[in-house]
C-alpha cells in the first residue's frame, strides 16, 4: 500500500454534513452581536433612569407650584424652596405620630339611600379630601348604615377615610365587593 493510498479515505466513508446542524453554528457574530445589542440597551436604559429618576421638589404632590417657600411671612430659612413649611399640614386633626396619613386607595362610593345624586355628591366629598374615586353608583341591598367596607390589605386606609367622612361602622369586605379597593355604602348624607 501506498502512502498516498492511506491518506485518502473513499467518499462513502465520510459522513455526509446536515444542512441544519452547519447552519446553527455558521454564524458566531449573531450571539454576539445580539449580546452587545442587549447591553447597549441596558446601558441607555440605565443612564434614562439616572437622569429622569432624581427626585424633584416641584414635581412631587403637595408641593406649591407658584412662588417660593423664602416669599412666605415668617419663613425659617432652614425650610428649602419647594418644600411646604411644618404648619402647613396641620389642620387640627390628630394624626399620630406626626406623619400624614396615606390615601392612595381607590374608593367607590355607592348610594344605599334612595336619594337621586348622593353618590356622585359623596364622591365629590371624598376626592375634595384626597382620595381617588373608582364608582359612583347605586347599590341594591339592604345595608344598616353608612359602612366603609375593605379588602385586609386597605385597613388602615378604610379608618383613615371613615374617620375623614365620619363613619363610624368599618368592615372587611364581602362579596361582590371589590377586594382591591375600598367601597363607601352610604345610606344618608354625611
Amino acid at each position: 500500500m501506498s502512502a498516498s493510498a492511506t491518506r485518502e479515505r473513499p467518499q462513502a466513508e465520510q459522513p455526509a454534513a446536515d444542512p441544519q446542524v452547519r447552519r446553527a453554528g455558521a454564524d458566531p457574530r449573531l450571539p454576539t452581536w445580539a449580546v452587545l445589542a442587549s447591553m447597549a440597551l441596558a446601558v441607555i436604559a440605565a443612564c434614562a433612569f439616572v437622569l429622569t429618576g432624581s427626585p424633584d421638589p416641584q414635581g412631587r404632590p403637595g408641593a406649591p407650584t407658584t412662588g417660593s417657600a423664602a416669599s412666605l411671612p415668617g419663613d425659617a430659612p432652614s425650610v428649602p424652596e419647594g418644600y411646604p413649611r411644618r404648619e402647613s399640614f396641620d389642620d387640627g386633626r390628630d394624626r399620630g405620630a406626626g406623619r400624614e396619613p396615606t390615601r392612595t386607595a381607590v374608593v367607590d362610593v355607592y348610594n344605599n339611600s334612595g336619594a337621586a345624586g348622593l353618590a356622585t355628591a359623596t364622591g365629590s366629598e371624598v376626592r375634595g379630601l384626597g382620595w381617588t374615586v373608582g364608582i359612583e353608583d347605586d347599590w341594591y341591598g339592604e345595608i344598616p348604615q353608612s359602612t366603609v367596607y375593605y379588602p385586609a390589605a386597605l385597613a388602615d386606609e378604610a379608618k383613615q377615610l371613615a374617620k375623614d367622612l365620619g363613619v363610624t361602622r368599618v368592615r372587611p369586605a364581602v362579596s361582590p365587593m371589590s377586594f382591591e379597593r375600598l367601597t363607601l355604602i352610604i345610606t344618608d348624607p354625611l
